[in-house]
C-alpha cells in the first residue's frame, strides 16, 4: 500500500525543505476573490498579492461605430463566396480597437523582515495542505522555534497570517505595488498612508475611466506582550503570537467613496474573531467543496518532499495528488460570489504588471 509516514492527510500536502526563489516555487492559497503566492523565506517573507477585478483601466467601447452599416455587405461576400474579399473586408471594418482587451495586474506585495541570516535557519519545512487549504512555515532560527500559517479566508473576505515563536521576536511589516523583479524600481500605486497601526493603499490602474483599489494590512496581538509601532511607512512589531489581516477591494464590487470602508469592513470583521474561530469558519466552508470526492493511489512516495518526489520517483500517488492539486486551485481561484468573475488561465495568481497573453 505504500510508506505509512506518520502524518496524517500528508498525501495531500505539497511540501519542501526550502522556501521559493521565485513566484513559480511559491505557494498558492485563495478565495476565489483574494490570492497570495507566499514564498516561505526565513528573512524576508513575501507575499505577491492579487484581487481578481484589478485590471488595468476602465471599461471601454472597442467595436467600430459604423459596424452593423457595414453588415449587409459582409454578409454579401460571404453569400458570393468571395471569402478572401470578406477576410479583407472584415479587417476593415470590424476589428476591435485596441485589438485587445485590458490586462490582469497585481494587487500589490506584503513582505514581513525578520533579519535572519541564512545560515543560522535549521529544521526549515514549508507546507501547503490542500485538504485543509492552508500554508505553513516551520523553522527555527538561533535558538527560537518560528511558525506561520497563512489561509485565505472566503467567509472572511480577507487574508490572514499567523505569526508564533517561540519567544517574543522583531520583525517589520511593509506593504508596496511592484513588479516580480526583485530590482524593480517602480512603484504603482498613488500613495501609501497610515492610519492607527494599519497600512494603507490606494492605487488607479491606468487613469481614466479607472477601477481603483484599495489594499489595508493590520496587526493584532494574540499574547500580552506584542508591541506594534508605526515607524515611517512600516509597522514595527514584537511578538511570539500575532495575526497580520490583509484586506482588498475595487469600485468594481464598490463606489468609488466606499472602496476604503468596504476594505476596512472586511478587516474590522476578521479580527473580532480568534484564530482559532476564524481557522474553522475557513476549513468548514472549503471542505464543502474539497470534500465532494476523494482520491488517491498507490504506491504513495508522499513522505518525499515533492521536488524530490517529481525529479526522482514519479510514483502513482503523485499522480493523485497533481488531480487534487487541480481542484484546490479552482475552489481557490473562483468562487460564487457577490460580481463574481471567472478564473484566468492561471487562476487569480499573477506577479507581472505585462502578463504574458494579458493574464486572460
Amino acid at each position: 500500500m505504500g510508506q505509512d509516514t506518520g502524518v496524517p492527510g500528508q498525501h495531500l500536502h505539497i511540501h519542501y525543505k526550502k522556501p521559493a526563489s521565485e513566484w513559480r516555487e511559491a505557494l498558492p492559497i485563495g478565495n476565489g476573490r483574494l490570492g497570495a503566492m507566499v514564498y516561505g523565506r526565513p528573512s524576508s517573507e513575501l507575499l505577491q498579492l492579487n484581487e481578481d477585478s484589478v485590471w488595468y483601466g476602465g471599461p471601454q467601447q472597442r467595436l467600430p461605430t459604423d459596424a452593423f452599416r457595414n453588415l449587409d455587405e459582409l454578409r454579401r461576400l460571404i453569400r458570393d463566396e468571395k471569402h478572401a474579399a470578406a477576410e479583407a473586408f472584415v479587417s476593415e471594418a470590424f476589428f476591435a480597437a485596441p485589438k485587445s482587451m485590458r490586462h490582469y495586474e497585481p494587487l500589490g506585495s506584503c513582505m514581513i523582515d525578520y533579519g535572519h541570516q541564512d545560515r543560522d535557519v535549521t529544521d526549515y519545512a514549508r507546507c501547503l495542505d490542500i485538504e485543509q487549504s492552508q500554508m505553513t512555515v516551520t523553522y527555527r532560527c538561533s535558538g527560537v522555534e518560528y511558525r506561520r500559517d497563512a489561509i485565505a479566508s472566503f467567509p472572511d473576505s480577507t487574508i490572514l497570517l499567523r505569526h508564533s515563536s517561540s519567544e517574543p521576536v522583531r520583525f517589520v511589516l511593509r506593504l508596496d505595488r511592484v513588479g516580480e523583479d526583485d530590482v524593480e524600481t517602480n512603484n504603482y500605486l498613488d500613495h501609501i498612508s497610515m492610519q492607527n497601526r494599519r497600512i494603507i493603499i490606494h492605487a488607479t490602474p491606468d487613469d481614466q475611466n479607472n477601477n481603483a483599489l484599495c489594499l489595508t494590512l493590520d496587526v493584532i496581538g494574540l499574547d500580552d506582550n506584542t508591541a506594534i509601532e508605526v515607524v515611517g511607512h512600516s509597522l514595527v512589531v514584537i511578538s511570539s503570537s500575532c495575526l497580520v489581516t490583509i484586506g482588498a477591494q475595487t469600485t468594481y464590487r464598490h463606489g468609488q467613496v466606499e472602496v476604503e470602508s468596504a476594505t476596512l469592513s472586511d478587516v474590522a470583521r476578521a479580527l473580532e474573531r480568534p484564530w482559532s474561530e476564524l481557522l474553522e469558519r475557513h476549513r468548514t466552508d472549503y471542505k464543502r467543496l474539497f470534500g465532494r470526492m476523494s482520491l488517491r493511489m498507490w504506491p504513495d512516495a508522499c513522505h518525499l518532499p515533492t521536488d524530490e518526489r517529481i525529479q526522482n520517483c514519479r510514483d502513482a500517488g503523485l499522480v493523485a495528488l497533481y488531480h487534487n492539486y487541480g481542484r484546490y486551485l479552482m475552489i481557490s481561484s473562483s468562487r460564487n460570489s457577490f460580481k463574481a468573475l471567472p478564473a484566468t488561465l492561471q487562476g487569480i495568481w499573477n506577479p507581472s504588471f505585462a502578463p504574458p497573453w494579458g493574464s486572460k
